[in-house]
């Protein structure tokens, strides 16, 4: 490996980020002013066609995000709320990183972000880029200052890279493009098996577990609880049913035992959604016994509403949800109480954050 002397801090500094930003909720409030600290310097260009965002350091990592959703004819659609935590949440680690000098020792991190939008196509176009400042030692662009010299180029040179993309072929051509050059990378979000197939990406690093890892870290996590005894509520989906099959034969095997297996049915309205959920909430309170409530479905929104229907029926101070495949971005909403293990220091970065104060914006 070309870098080997900063992998373990460039490893450090992804899990650092994931592990943000799987706690990032989307609670949104008013903001207030508040200016960012001045030690990092920011160059963006959000035009439609071209987007990434630049600071400045000594030890630069790239970054695929998907800052817009997919639009039509290689053009960006609209912006993606989820997408734009995960990058504040990313800018605001490597801050951290910078001003607590202790960790990195006279030595400044910088990041190189570019914008994938939702499409596997655009995203290794973006791969590209980013690797042009890593082999390249001529300027990106041949423009000549008043005094004769020719400009820097603005491109940074490149010793890792985080991927924090859905799409898994998008995945696997960003990780096929990235191991002919050596380059390490960090896969922030797919948990896809394509990337895993052991040999195949020899320099690709996963910060997010499998989905069986997900489940072992369940088992682990009601043995701690010694909770023998819970109730399971999935999506009506192919990951919900999946999931939770794989999941009924862990627990099986653990001694573990199900109280209710609920499937999550499909809804039409607004109004059967909130009678289906205050269903649920009354057969999951059937089995008082069962203090432990897994909820295995991806939506943010269903959790939530399982939660609010159970506070309905006045169970939630009873009753402990675990979660699989949710909680990054839940509106919580009348349901402070029920969630817990959100960070509160970056809630308050959140909600006091004001674009026309942030240096990267200008």
């Amino acid at each position: 490996m070309r870098y080997p002397k900063w992998r373990n801090t460039f490893l450090l500094l992804v899990i650092s980020l994931a592990i943000m930003a799987s706690l990032v909720n989307g609670r949104r409030r008013k903001n207030r002013n508040r200016k960012r600290s001045s030690n990092s310097r920011y160059m963006s260009d959000f035009a439609v066609r071209r987007n990434f965002v630049i600071v400045s350091g000594d030890i630069y990592f790239g970054a695929l995000i998907q800052i817009h959703n997919g639009g039509r004819n290689d053009i960006c659609g609209n912006l993606s709320h989820t997408a734009i935590l995960e990058l504040e949440a990313l800018l605001y680690t490597v801050e951290m990183i910078n001003i607590h000098t202790s960790l990195l020792p006279g030595i400044k991190l910088g990041v190189y972000v570019r914008d994938t939008c939702a499409d596997p196509d655009h995203a290794l176009k973006q791969a590209l880029t980013i690797m042009e400042g890593r082999y390249s030692e001529s300027p990106r662009w041949s423009y000549r200052c008043r005094g004769g010299e020719i400009a820097k180029s603005l491109l940074p040179t490149i010793n890792g890279i985080i991927t924090s993309i859905d799409s898994p072929a998008a995945n696997v051509q960003a990780a096929s493009l990235l191991q002919l050059f050596r380059l390490p990378q960090i896969n922030a979000k797919s948990r896809s098996p394509l990337l895993r197939t052991v040999g195949r990406f020899p320099y690709l690093h996963h910060s997010v577990p499998t989905y069986f890892q997900q489940l072992n870290i369940v088992i682990e996590l009601l043995k701690h609880l010694k909770w023998s005894y819970i109730n399971v509520i999935f999506e009506d989906s192919e990951y919900g049913a999946w999931l939770t099959y794989k999941l009924q034969e862990i627990l099986r095997n653990n001694h573990v035992c199900i109280a209710a297996n609920i499937m999550i049915p499909p809804f039409s309205n607004t109004l059967g959604k909130k009678q289906s959920y205050d269903m649920i909430a009354t057969r999951l309170l059937r089995h008082p016994l069962a203090r432990g409530v897994l909820i295995v479905t991806e939506s943010d929104e269903t959790a939530a509403a399982i939660i609010a229907g159970v506070k309905r029926q006045g169970g939630s101070r009873r009753i402990a949800f675990l979660g699989i495949g949710w909680g990054k971005n839940i509106k919580y909403s009348g349901i402070e109480n029920e969630l817990a293990g959100t960070v509160p220091h970056w809630e308050k970065i959140l909600t006091t954050f004001s674009p026309s104060l942030c240096s990267k914006s200008k």
